[in-house]
């Protein structure tokens, strides 16, 4: 009886192994004349492994949130042929960033998950730094605001703008 079902398994697994290896759909050319031919009925090899390479790829680009990127400066009058150059290339040369984040995040997933922790750390840090210098300001009888989650981390990603031209003097030293 054991040998009747080891002999049934391995059957039923070689007949398998045997019909994909075999599989031959019934493909014909297309009549002279014709424009366009829709695709086979069946799924492939190529068309599944595109379909989830696309999906990874999309994902991976879309789900990120990167720092907000540095300004620069304003150029000096450049020639119409330098602003359309700049125009196409800073973007392209932009999207480096997001690149390698993408790569990150397909090939290396639990250092993304570790960053977001290091980040969540760092803006509940923010917080309650902030909490205590919002209190000292408040002490003083200087009104603050209220500083959140969000706040830390916008602060942490390089959102805020400080410009402390009204505090230095012309010769960089510190006024108060």
């Amino acid at each position: 009886m054991m040998s009747l079902l080891h002999c049934s398994l391995v059957w039923l697994l070689f007949s398998q192994n045997i019909q994909a290896s075999s599989f031959k759909p019934n493909c014909t050319i297309p009549p002279p004349g014709t424009t366009y031919v829709s695709g086979p009925n069946t799924r492939g090899t190529i068309t599944i492994l595109w379909n989830c390479l696309s999906i990874i790829f999309l994902c991976t680009w879309n789900i990120q949130s990167l720092n907000v990127p540095a300004q620069r400066p304003p150029s000096p009058s450049t020639s119409t042929l330098q602003a359309i150059w700049l125009a196409i290339w800073r973007p392209i040369l932009d999207s480096r960033t997001k690149t390698k984040w993408m790569i990150f995040t397909v090939l290396i997933p639990e250092y993304l998950v570790g960053k977001a922790f290091s980040d969540w750390l760092a803006a509940k840090s923010g917080v309650e730094i902030m909490k205590v210098c919002i209190e000292e300001a408040i002490a003083e009888g200087i009104e603050g605001i209220e500083w959140e989650m969000v706040h830390a981390y916008m602060a942490n990603m390089g959102y805020f703008v400080v410009d402390f031209d009204h505090i230095l003097n012309s010769e960089g030293k510190y006024e108060r």
